[in-house]
């Protein structure tokens, strides 16, 4: 490539410290080509832009400036933080298409440290360009940093299930936003329909399932596993960031180390083996199986099968008789 279609390439980069390049032919090979400064800036700790309407072309470049901010450690020049100022001013990045948008969200959320991005965001005033009603206030930015506090708990229980943490940061994203408005955010951004599930869980049936384990007067673990179980993993977690009230904590953390694991290993055709015939008694049956498994009174199979013999006498002519 010619220097100067080089350099052309190079100035429609998003930021100075990206426009590097080395020269990869056999003469001059592994020189250092640098058009625009990008080493001084690299060395300074500086991000900037190549020209004043770099964020009109692509307004999406205010995020990554932030994340890159907190990523290396590096300032925003004074002049580029002027021109997101003034972009901001414009709602430029209102204008651009959501799924465009969702995909710097998503990788926002996915840094080590994205609350500081979001409060970043926050300072700039750009929570209403995702939505009018995300103004990123102390509230909604402590529960974000609870989110994180709540995933950096779930990951020293060293479990196996893989969860998407992400998602827990983004479910607390859409928190101040009604269940319609965040099902539809959620949809214009594109999000894969997995999440947006998520999201609809949260919003229709998230509050009345902590308010189940509110309400009741005795709570049992097998309550706790029935309220819970049916939920995603991030959902939960997301719950658990968002409760104030210590029991709810307190019963989400229980599920997770001993509850969630818990299964019995009875099944249905041991029942059909043992005599029993099909019908409403099987889940009568798995249900209380269950509970005393959950209440560590079951250890194995055996156990199962000579509690299940005493408490449900099998029919006539059944091959335990």
């Amino acid at each position: 490539m010619e220097y100067s279609s080089l350099k052309q390439d190079m100035y429609r980069r998003d930021f100075v410290i990206n426009t590097l390049a080395v020269r990869l032919s056999p003469e001059g090979f592994g020189e250092v080509i640098d058009f625009f400064g990008a080493q001084r800036d690299i060395k300074e700790k500086v991000i900037r832009v190549l020209h004043s309407l770099s964020f009109v072309e692509d307004p999406t470049r205010i995020l990554r400036a932030m994340r890159f901010e907190r990523r290396f450690g590096f300032t925003v020049g004074r002049h580029t933080l002027n021109l997101i100022r003034n972009a901001v001013r414009l709602d430029l990045l209102s204008k651009i298409p959501k799924p465009r948008l969702y995909s710097e969200l998503e990788l926002i959320l996915k840094e080590k440290d994205p609350v500081w991005i979001i409060r970043r965001l926050s300072e700039l005033g750009l929570g209403p360009s995702i939505h009018p009603a995300l103004m990123l206030e102390k509230p909604h930015l402590a529960l974000l940093g609870e989110a994180q506090e709540v995933l950096a708990w779930f990951s020293l229980l060293f479990l196996e299930e893989k969860v998407e943490p992400w998602a827990v940061s983004f479910l607390a994203l859409l928190d101040p936003l009604s269940p319609a408005d965040a099902k539809k955010l959620a949809k214009d951004l594109g999000v894969r329909s997995r999440v947006r599930e998520w999201v609809r869980i949260c919003k229709d049936e998230g509050e009345s399932s902590i308010l189940r384990l509110i309400s009741t007067t005795y709570i049992s673990r097998k309550l706790i596993h029935d309220v819970l179980s049916p939920l995603p993993t991030e959902v939960i977690l997301y719950l658990m960031a968002r409760s104030k009230h210590p029991d709810i904590k307190r019963y989400i953390s229980l599920y997770f180390t001993q509850l969630k694991s818990v299964r019995i290993q009875v099944k249905g055709k041991d029942l059909l083996d043992l005599g029993y015939r099909p019908g409403p008694r099987f889940k009568q049956i798995f249900d209380l199986l269950l509970e005393r498994k959950l209440a560590g009174e079951l250890r194995n199979r055996k156990e199962e099968i000579a509690f299940l013999l005493s408490r449900f006498p099998p029919p006539p002519g059944s091959v335990v008789e």
